[in-house]
């Protein structure tokens, strides 16, 4: 059992003594430029900022260390003035994702609140400037009375729009030894068939 013990001992001093592995270099953060919401004729035009700015709370706080988020009012400063007179009519992710391009980000995340019968609708989705491509999508609705219950979804988008990194391969262990170390006279006492006692040299 003894011999057992120092075998497992010097297996731990060896990975202990393993130089450390050397320090990954800090990722940059991917810029992501929030358009305005677009919000549907008849609506509350003001649903948009609420839910823009409501979503910019749960990604700061879930995914902050990752993610560089510019607020849909700061997008619209930065944008050239011709850019920035078509922002309203740019519906095509295309047209979505030159505007991210004009203000240097990496992505661009834009939503849309609708109704459906007495249903509020919230769509989102986040696009790659460089072609428009869909990342990601997320939707949501709740009872055109109950707004609340929308804003309580936006965690679970964040988890959609901007999963959580996956965590870095773990170094491999030493593996455990499979075969019995046994003391002087081990097969005296009986030694499992096939087991060679091991003898000091």
């Amino acid at each position: 059992m003894a011999a057992t013990v120092v075998l497992v001992l010097g297996c731990v001093v060896a990975l202990a003594g393993d130089p450390p592995a050397p320090a990954a270099a800090p990722a940059r953060l991917k810029k992501v430029a929030v358009l305005p919401f677009d919000v549907a004729k008849g609506m509350d035009l003001q649903l948009g900022a609420t839910f823009s700015g409501a979503l910019l709370g749960e990604v700061r706080k879930a995914r902050g260390s990752e993610v560089s988020l510019m607020a849909p009012d700061d997008v619209v400063q930065a944008l050239p003035d011709a850019l920035r007179g078509r922002l309203k009519r740019c519906s095509m992710a295309t047209c979505k994702a030159q505007m991210a391009q004009a203000v240097s980000a990496d992505r661009a995340l834009w939503g849309s609140v609708s109704r459906v019968g007495g249903t509020v609708v919230l769509n989102l989705a986040l696009l790659e400037a460089s072609d428009g491509a869909q990342v990601a999508q997320w939707s949501g609705k709740t009872p055109e009375k109950e707004l609340d219950k929308l804003l309580d979804q936006l965690p679970a988008s964040v988890e959609v729009l901007f999963p959580a990194p996956k965590p870095p391969p773990r170094r491999r262990a030493c593996a455990a030894a499979t075969r019995s170390r046994h003391a002087p006279g081990a097969a005296a006492r009986g030694a499992p068939a096939g087991v060679r006692p091991a003898y000091p040299a």
